[in-house]
């Protein structure tokens, strides 16, 4: 049960990092240039909250801005790093030293934020021009069993949905290390209340769980239901004649009502469930700050400057804890999207259309003959054409006629290899289409759709 709680999560988001890098959505770059912007924004977030204990001290004390450094271990690290440059350490060098680290951390910082936001906007595009690209690389069956509001919800919302998991993870690494940077801070400082923090602290985070997963639960079910909502929206669009003809306007409204009121359902829930984080963390973290500062005051004998960074510490960890709890949430709210988009592209890959195998067409030919040619779709248990024998001669205009769902437009799709014969073929003169390559022959075709569109 642990396992499968607490461990797993972290073993599966490794796993997504490793596919967003075998298909190059990420490269090796990218993650070490992420994370070493990080670890240079912590670094210096670290050593500029230990500098404050010298200063404390200083404060502490006396006025007197030559006065001895306590005997704190951080107050005598700094003072053996003064003396080791030659510098006198005061309350003035010690204030620079501050406000030079927070400087440096936060320039570092924005450069985190602007590389992720760059790096996340760029796999966005990425993922949205691969699912284009595998699709339309796809044969004519895999193409056909898309719906246009499903083609549309994958390459713009799923898409960006699923670049979301960079920031979340990008974000979950940062919090990741800041946290162990604040721990070996406590641990040094003040290692018996730091052990008390820390089984708080997965107190917290165990208690969390909970909502993460159902969001992840709720998350799945949102991206299957969101597909069906657009297609829905997009067949009734398609089909406005029909039900202006029909007279049918109030009950399709009412249908529609229906569908956009469960999403509403569904967002909500997911919004209410992502509250319960924001409600139960901050409370907990003040409360446990508090006890752990009675603790530290009345049994540990910490010095005030020591505990005021102890308590610094842990009040900054409450805004990490939310965001922590926030972005696991993202994590469950785009994960399902991201996995949606990895099984479209497997399948993208085993459905790819090879059009350059083959010669180059370029004979002439005078009919195009159609011998014992039968099709069926695979969907389908009847065949939709059935030892169809013809010929369509050269330099004519031939028109197929047939009543609605005769097979007109399979087989044209046929004679211009959008579709592969189940039994039969389909010679040009006496040479069989697969003698030739596909991009070959569509180059000599030239097609008007029903419903035109202006390139």
């Amino acid at each position: 049960m642990i396992y499968s709680r607490y461990i797993s999560p972290f073993l599966d988001w490794y796993s997504n990092i490793k596919l967003f890098l075998r298909y190059k959505f990420l490269t090796l770059k990218d993650i070490l240039r992420t994370c070493l912007i990080m670890f240079l924004v912590t670094f210096f977030e670290a050593l500029s909250l230990t500098t404050f204990i010298p200063l404390l001290e200083f404060l502490q004390n006396s006025t007197n801005s030559s006065l001895e450094v306590g005997s704190s271990i951080w107050g005598r690290f700094f003072s053996f790093i003064y003396d080791s440059l030659g510098l006198e350490i005061n309350i003035l060098s010690l204030s620079i030293l501050i406000v030079t680290l927070v400087l440096f951390r936060q320039i570092f910082n924005y450069l985190n934020v602007l590389n992720i936001t760059k790096l996340k906007h760029k796999v966005g595009r990425d993922i949205a021009d691969r699912c284009v690209s595998g699709i339309f690389s796809a044969n004519a069956l895999f193409i056909q069993s898309f719906k246009s509001g499903t083609f549309v919800n994958t390459v713009d919302h799923q898409s960006q949905l699923s670049a979301q998991l960079i920031r979340a993870f990008a974000t979950l690494f940062g919090i990741l290390i800041t946290v162990s940077a604040y721990l070996i801070v406590m641990i040094i400082t003040a290692p018996y209340a730091s052990i008390l923090a820390i089984t708080i602290m997965a107190g917290i985070i165990i208690i969390v769980e909970k909502w993460v997963r159902l969001n992840l639960s709720l998350s799945k079910e949102v991206v299957d239901f969101r597909n069906i909502y657009i297609n829905f929206l997009g067949d009734r669009y398609r089909n406005w004649r029909a039900i202006k003809i029909s007279s049918s306007e109030k009950k399709e409204i009412k249908l529609a009502k229906t569908y956009s009121n469960k999403f509403y359902l569904y967002s909500v829930n997911m919004q209410k469930n992502s509250g319960k984080n924001l409600l139960i963390v901050s409370p907990l973290m003040t409360t446990f700050a508090l006890i752990i500062l009675y603790f530290s005051v009345n049994h540990l004998n910490l010095q005030i400057a020591e505990i005021a960074v102890f308590i610094l510490i842990l009040v900054r960890l409450i805004p990490v804890s939310q965001n922590m709890a926030n972005q696991r949430q993202m994590v469950a709210s785009a994960l399902p999207g991201f996995q949606s988009i990895i099984k479209l592209l497997n399948k993208c890959e085993e459905n790819i259309e090879n059009v350059d195998s083959g010669e180059n067409f370029i004979d002439k030919f005078d009919k195009i003959y159609i011998e014992n040619l039968s099709f069926k779709y695979p969907s389908s248990k009847t065949y939709a054409l059935r030892n169809i024998n013809c010929s369509i001669p050269n330099n004519k205009k031939t028109a197929i006629i047939g009543r609605s769902g005769s097979g007109k437009s399979t087989l044209s799709d046929l004679i211009i290899t959008l579709l592969k014969p189940t039994e039969g073929h389909i010679k040009y003169g006496d040479k069989s289409s697969t003698y030739y390559s596909i991009k070959s022959i569509r180059d000599r075709i030239s097609y008007v759709s029903q419903q035109p569109l202006i390139f």
